[in-house]
């Protein structure tokens, strides 16, 4: 396995309540993420999100942000996170494939919504992940590792101010989640 490590820049230790915050930033607002946690009884982001939370062992982790020096070479070297509908939908049997591996797929390739991300994506973004025996799995921020991964397999460098919250390793393998009901 490469140095995993390789292009990350350490800034500083975080909290998991920090880390959270920076996920709340990144989704709560949304109209999108909204709706997915209403239809699933949930009154509020926080609760929904929090179902996440016991099961990958977030806050029993020690957590630093690192900016991402070269995020076209970094990122594509990413593993997806053990997210029901992306393993059902694409991960073709594999605990959690390469953002390189997962790109190659004509639906994720093609699909708008990342086609999208990838001609505007934000000026400055942080995505959460975790470290385990196969390398960094992102554990929030898939569709931005997507579009990251997709500007560079076309030769473009999308995201110019790219910051990963690192999740300590932990033994054993992550449980796959989603598709919680209250």
């Amino acid at each position: 396995m490469k140095n995993i490590l390789a292009n990350l820049e350490y800034i500083k230790d975080l909290a998991w309540s920090e880390v959270f915050e920076i996920w709340r930033a990144d989704e709560e607002g949304s109209a999108a993420w909204e709706a997915h946690w209403r239809e699933r009884g949930f009154d509020s982001w926080e609760e929904w999100r929090e179902r996440y939370v016991g099961p990958l062992k977030l806050r029993e982790r020690g957590w630093k942000l690192y900016r991402v020096i070269e995020p076209a070479k970094t990122v594509p070297l990413w593993r997806g996170g053990p997210f029901k509908s992306w393993v059902e939908k694409f991960y073709d049997g594999e605990a959690a494939p390469a953002f390189e591996e997962l790109m190659k797929k004509p639906e994720l390739r093609e699909h708008d919504g990342l086609r999208r991300m990838a001609k505007d994506f934000p000026k400055e973004t942080t995505v959460s992940a975790v470290m385990t025996d196969d390398g960094i799995v992102v554990v929030e921020g898939m569709h931005r590792c997507c579009a990251v991964t997709l500007g560079a397999a076309e030769g473009r460098d999308v995201a110019k101010s790219f910051y990963l919250a690192l999740g300590d390793h932990l033994p054993g393998e992550l449980e796959v989640v989603g598709r919680f009901k209250k």
